[in-house]
């Protein structure tokens, strides 16, 4: 079985399994990098809607929200910079450097201050969790049918 577990500032979002195909998977690496390129469209998406509609609006009015710089949009929406992308077998890790006067503000705008509403940079929908498990589940059919090639059978695979 293959637990798929997503935690957005030590907050549980995601906490799926499935049994399918799972015991021939030994590497995610590559299903993760696909997540990871998931991520990037998604958090442009989050940005160019404020949140899918979620954020609060600005007190001194405006439309930019929460691109005042560009900087964190930047850093969540493409590689480099300050971008955090790191994949290993069994795990993605994925967010943003930036921050001001060493202040990590990104963390300030998913949870919110006391003087700031909560404006969730890193969120995902139920539509969006279910894309990123059948990210997971492609990858994991992929790998079944190699396997089965390589054994000189044929795979078949439905239901995906």
């Amino acid at each position: 079985m293959v637990k798929v577990t997503i935690n957005v500032d030590s907050v549980n979002i995601l906490d799926r399994a499935f049994d399918r195909f799972a015991d021939e998977v030994k590497d995610w690496q590559p299903a993760w990098e696909q997540v990871g390129e998931f991520m990037y469209e998604h958090e442009d998406r989050v940005f160019s809607s404020r949140g899918f509609g979620t954020w609060a609006p600005l007190a001194k009015g405006g439309d930019a929200t929460l691109v005042d710089t560009g900087a964190m949009k930047a850093s969540l929406t493409s590689k480099g910079g300050d971008n955090v992308m790191k994949t290993t077998k069994d795990s993605l890790l994925f967010g943003s450097r930036v921050n001001a006067d060493g202040a990590p503000y990104p963390l300030f705008h998913q949870r919110g201050t006391v003087k700031m509403p909560q404006r969730q940079v890193i969120f995902f929908r139920e539509e969006d969790k279910r894309e990123l498990m059948k990210i997971m589940q492609r990858y994991a059919v992929e790998i079944v049918k190699a396997v089965a090639k390589k054994a000189g059978g044929k795979a078949s695979v439905s239901g995906q």
